[in-house]
């Protein structure tokens, strides 16, 4: 038995796309190919499908899980050498929840809030592999030290535009704008000044932007900035950016 491409990727909470891309690098062929092209996967590719999604979750890059399920690499060394990164995470959520406790602590007793307790541990630099799997060691350097740069002031203002941006997003989406109305386009249009800013000298073209955009998706840890008022935010942002791309860089 096979099942189409759709259906393994709803089933598996990822999207097509990510499905196509695992196909065009070699990491996950279908079994076979349809009328029109279209994907279909048998028992066998779900069950290395699920091993990816388990490796990723894990932290592991792509080239890393190929490495590991075509077996060039023990899977237990690669696991091993993943255990620090992990423990990081672990550290900076540990980190994030004392802030938000401190920052109750205030309130609550009306107490002075230190800056430095309020962000410990919401540091960007945590993605630092991911921004060089997806983009590139130069673009992660580059992001990584003019984050630095910004000192405390800039990545307060920086993190500030972030958040207007959800409740742009947001209020757009309440009032049920499409993603390519001239209003949301203009968010759209401040969150790629706000992302290229980031990247300095690095051109972000539509290619790279909707790359982007579909990790707000695919990521739990990015698609929770903008599902705050419907599980659909994500997706909204998503072909928001789409479009803009289309439209003004494409």
């Amino acid at each position: 038995m096979e099942w189409p491409i759709q259906e393994v990727a709803s089933n598996a909470g990822v999207t097509s796309r990510t499905l196509r891309h695992y196909d065009n690098i070699g990491l996950l062929k279908p079994s076979s190919l349809g009328d029109g092209g279209t994907r279909y996967y048998d028992a066998n590719a779900l069950m290395r499908l699920q091993r990816i999604l388990l490796l990723r979750q894990l932290g592991l890059g792509l080239a890393d899980v190929e490495e590991i399920l075509d077996g060039t690499v023990d899977e237990v060394a690669a696991l091993q050498e993943h255990v620090r990164p992990l423990s990081e995470e672990r550290s900076h959520i540990d980190q994030q929840i004392e802030a938000v406790h401190a920052t109750i602590r205030s309130l609550q007793d009306g107490s002075s809030l230190r800056i430095e307790s309020l962000f410990q541990g919401f540091s960007h630099s945590r993605y630092r592999q991911e921004v060089a799997e997806q983009w590139g060691q130069n673009t992660a350097q580059l992001a990584e030290s003019w984050w630095k740069d910004l000192k405390e002031h800039g990545q307060r203002a920086f993190l500030g535009q972030h958040q207007q941006l959800q409740s742009d997003y947001d209020a757009a989406l309440a009032m049920g704008h499409d993603p390519a109305a001239d209003h949301v386009q203009g968010i759209a249009h401040r969150h790629y000044l706000w992302i290229a800013s980031a990247w300095q000298n690095v051109h972000l073209d539509a290619a790279a932007l909707k790359s982007l955009a579909d990790m707000y998706v695919d990521d739990p840890r990015l698609a929770e900035n903008y599902t705050r008022i419907s599980p659909t935010g994500a997706e909204f942002v998503r072909d928001a950016l789409y479009a803009y791309a289309d439209n003004r860089l494409a």
